[in-house]
């Protein structure tokens, strides 16, 4: 070979590899693509299952909810609420009506002892 410039073809040396180095070369190069493909989608795979429990985090404290057994009983708590209200407010019509005849017996009495103090200093 004169420097860099090939002045006949038995001086140009070609070396083409057997097959089966060849093909062991192919089959680590799909092996590793397809290693990283699927490290790729395990990744991409454990971004979104990362999104998805951030998302349903922020959900869960957005919005309150309860069990259905939880609301049946805050149901049936805030009935027997409302039944013991009605219940107070019966028995406080009642003892208001106590009072108010009780206030006009008081007055009645008044009057009658007004009426006999009148007597008595007239006698």
């Amino acid at each position: 070979m004169n420097g860099n410039v090939i002045s006949n073809f038995a001086e140009l040396k070609v070396s083409i590899p057997d097959d089966s180095s060849n093909e062991n070369q192919i089959r680590q190069a799909i092996n590793k693509t397809k290693s990283l493909n699927l490290e790729d989608l395990l990744r991409i795979i454990q971004a979104q299952q990362s999104t998805i429990n951030k998302l349903t985090k922020e959900i869960k404290k957005n919005t309150q909810t309860i069990s259905r057994e939880e609301f049946e009983k805050i149901l049936n708590d805030l009935e027997t609420e409302k039944y013991n209200h009605a219940k107070t407010k019966l028995e406080l019509m009642q003892s208001k009506d106590i009072i108010n005849s009780k206030i006009q017996e008081i007055d009645f009495f008044k009057n009658e002892l007004e009426k006999e103090r009148c007597a008595y200093a007239s006698v």
